[in-house]
Formats: C-alpha cells, structure tokens, sequence
C-alpha cells in the first residue's frame, strides 16, 4: 500500500500510529510472557484484537475505543514483562 493510500483510510492511520508506538517499547517474548503468565490479561487482549477485527471499517468511535484498550493492554504487557527480565 503507497503512503498516501494509508493517509486516506482513518483505520488504518489510527491502528499504524498504535503500532509504531507500541513497536517504540515492545520486548522480545512479550506475548509468550503474557500469555503464559497472565492469562487473563491475554485473554483480554484477545478480546480487543476481535473488536478491532468486528469494528474496522464499520464504526469509528468503537474502533478508537477497542484500539485504545489493545495499547493499554500492550502496554501493561510489556511492562510485566520488562519487570520480570
């Protein structure tokens, strides 16, 4: 996709914009982390991937707010994850 193809698609500048932030912090193993240590959490972030997933391209404000709690969630995963290194 060229650049301003992406500047044209909201969906796509808003959850580009969350990666490349996310990417900024990310820890190697992160996932395997979360997901074999905090369940829960993994299942939660499960969850908000779906609602992205159901939400993109149909309905702005729900995408923003399940885009929102995917960063938290990656957030508080790294974080655990930097904690336990």
């Amino acid at each position: 996709m060229k650049a301003e193809e992406s500047t044209k698609d909201p969906y796509l500048n808003k959850f580009d914009k969350c990666m490349a932030a996310l990417n900024e912090r990310f820890e190697e193993n992160t996932y395997d982390y979360a997901e074999k240590r905090h369940p829960s959490l993994w299942a939660n972030m499960l969850e908000m991937e779906d609602g992205l997933n159901r939400t993109w391209g149909k309905d702005f404000k729900a995408f923003e707010k399940h885009l929102i709690a995917f960063y938290k969630l990656n957030l508080r995963m790294i974080n655990l994850c930097k904690g336990n290194s």
